[in-house]
């Protein structure tokens, strides 16, 4: 979900989850835990980034609509 590329101390974070990099759960769990690890290990930047020609589709509303109430409000705090 979450490609990891080094340019030296930039630690470039890239949505990988076709077709339009919609933010679901599982996704804004993964980039909160990429940033995450890229502060551990020290990167001075994070860049974010997305497939060529999309960044993201934002929030994957259907996946939401699934949820019950405790679920929402989790996903609203990831995000």
């Amino acid at each position: 979900m979450i490609e990891t590329v080094e340019h030296g101390t930039v630690r470039e974070l890239r949505l990988a989850r076709p077709p339009v990099n919609a933010l679901d759960p599982a996704l804004l769990g993964a980039l909160r835990e990429a940033v995450r690890e890229a502060t551990a290990a020290g990167r001075e930047a994070i860049v974010l980034s997305g497939s060529p020609g999309r960044f993201s589709g934002g929030l994957d509303v259907p996946a939401l609509l699934a949820l019950d109430h405790a679920g929402i409000l989790d996903a609203w705090r990831t995000f």
